[in-house]
């Protein structure tokens, strides 16, 4: 039985200064999809997890989600996006109080249902990787002023992970973080998400047991 398509991109086009980023590019994401995307600096994974997280939209072609084309409002409220220049936190608070303000903001206009499985997960997600994760459990309980740099990824991580989405699109999560710590996200990921789909770009050599597909954009061109 062929497996659902979640996102489909057919012949997208970007561009930037005159500068073809890609023309004509064709994907499907599928349901339960873990997609490891790679490819040299300036090759546009970027641009295409911006367009698939509707941050970008497409000069030509279409973006479908679950068959449907849908604004950045709808997109966002199934797509968790992480960017390879996150958000900067809030200095003077908190790793944990960055992270409870974050989730505070993400459950605005939500029913009350939805309320609760968000705060479930967020709860879950937190106790697991304060219990198994020391850098985390150090992190937020600091002021963020005094986070290192990888310290702070990881609550960027987290804060992607904390939203109870369907598909998870990371760019570059990995930056500042130390072999250990990635195998323990990856891990976590596989345990705790096993129903989501992920994209994740990564120019590291990292563990590839958790994704079932490894694509590598190059010359405009995704190649399995």
């Amino acid at each position: 039985m062929e497996k659902e398509i979640i996102i489909s991109a057919e012949k997208i086009s970007r561009s930037y200064d005159d500068k073809h980023i890609f023309t004509g590019l064709n994907i499907s994401v599928l349901r339960n999809d873990k997609i490891l995307l790679t490819g040299d600096n300036g090759s546009g994974k970027t641009t295409l997890l911006k367009l698939l997280a509707a941050q970008l939209t497409a000069e030509n072609g279409q973006i479908l989600y679950n068959g449907k084309q849908l604004s950045f409002r709808n997109v966002k409220n199934f797509v968790s996006f992480l960017p390879s220049d996150p958000p900067p936190l809030f200095p003077r608070m908190t790793g944990l109080e960055n992270l409870k303000l974050y989730h505070s903001l993400s459950l605005k206009n939500l029913s009350y249902e939805n309320k609760k499985l968000e705060t479930q997960h967020f709860k879950k997600l937190l106790n697991n990787w304060c219990d198994h994760l020391n850098i985390f459990k150090e992190s937020i309980e600091m002021p963020s002023y005094k986070c290192s740099m990888g310290m702070k990824q990881i609550i960027s991580i987290f804060r992607a992970l904390s939203r109870n989405c369907s598909i998870y699109i990371l760019d570059e999560p990995f930056q500042s973080l130390s072999q250990e710590t990635i195998t323990f996200v990856l891990s976590s990921l596989a345990s705790q998400f096993k129903d989501k789909v992920f994209i994740i770009s990564s120019h590291q050599k990292i563990d590839e047991t958790f994704f079932n597909r490894t694509l590598k954009l190059k010359d405009g061109e995704l190649c399995v």
